[in-house]
Parts: structure tokens; sequence; C-alpha cells
């Protein structure tokens, strides 16, 4: 496993970039303090923009000891406003494997944005990051979440039960995707 930092990725209609605290404003607004966009997420809508700077600050802090991987979402149209996250975490450097996130401000939704900006982060975390697993998890009641893992080349690899505990500190069912770096030579990403 290969510790590369978090580097600027290209896709077709995205830019894929480092967070800046320039950055809280549009993130607090657009995604992070709206209950809808976080309602399946592990952390609770932020309530102030004081709490979208905190998070803001350890991931910048994590960007210089590169152990943090959390991406900005932006359109190439609007490099500088982005529309939601996507990240690497829980890294375990035995396998080497690590667990994908991302998150979608609402009047984003349903446009591809998401699947395109989480295969692009998997395919830099198999090939530049050199690992040789990804997975991904989501809530069982949000479907929409497996479509994106879907489209972006992960394979279901099923339900597990009360794997993990939500924000409100209740276990939870979870639906299981991954992705292999073998999965790269065979052209399912």
């Amino acid at each position: 496993m290969q510790y590369s930092g978090v580097n600027i990725i290209s896709t077709e209609r995205l830019i894929l970039r480092p967070f800046r605290m320039e950055d809280a404003e549009v993130m607090f607004e657009r995604w992070a303090s709206d209950e809808e966009t976080v309602h399946y997420l592990s952390w609770m809508a932020h309530q102030s923009l004081k709490d979208t700077k905190r998070i803001l600050k350890v991931w910048m802090n994590g960007y210089l000891t590169k152990t943090s991987y959390v991406w900005a979402i932006c359109p190439k149209s609007t490099p500088d406003q982005p529309i939601g996250s996507v990240s690497l975490h829980s890294f375990d450097e035995k396998l080497p494997s690590a667990e994908a996130g991302y998150v979608i401000a609402r009047d984003y939704w349903n446009q591809g944005y998401a699947s395109e900006a989480l295969r692009a982060v998997l395919e830099y975390g198999l090939d530049l990051m050199n690992l040789h697993r990804i997975s991904a998890y989501h809530h069982v009641d949000n479907e929409a979440s497996g479509r994106v893992m879907e489209k972006a080349g992960m394979t279901y690899e099923g339900r597990i039960r009360e794997a993990y505990k939500d924000k409100h500190g209740h276990y939870m069912d979870v639906k299981q995707y991954s992705v292999l770096h073998s999965d790269l030579s065979l052209g399912y990403l």
C-alpha cells in the first residue's frame, strides 16, 4: 500500500480535489446541514458553520500527514463550488484495503455525479495506492446508494446483520459491496 496523498483527479464532468477552508460555507449550506442528505450517514447534520469548519480542519491536517483521503466533488464548470465529498478511509495495511464513502448535495442527486466520483476514487485507490480491496456499505433502506456502488463497478457481497451502529446508537443491517485490484485488469472499472 502506498500513501500517495490526495491528488487532484479529473473525470469527464468532475474535478475531485482536496478541500479548502473556503469550502466551509458551501459545504454547510449544500449538504452538511441538510437532514435529508445526511439521513443515512454516520454523522449528524451540522448545526453551525463552526461544525463544518471543525471537520475541514481535521481533513486538512490529515492531508499534511497523508492520513486523510477526502476529496471535494466539484463540477468542472464550477471547480470552487463543491457538491459533495468522496473518501477512502478505515485503511488496513495488512490486506491492504480501505472503505469508500461519499455524500452528494440533494440538488445534485440522480445525475450520476456520485458514481462518477466514486469510480474515480476506486481506480485511484486500486491503481495508485496499490490497494487489494476497497469495500463500501449502505443502510439496507438506502437502495439509491447501492445503485451508486453498482454503477461505479462494485460487486454486491450481501447483507450483513447488525454490522454497524447508526448515529443514534442503534444497530443496523447494511448491504456490503467491494471491488478488487484484479477487477481493474478484468475491465470491471
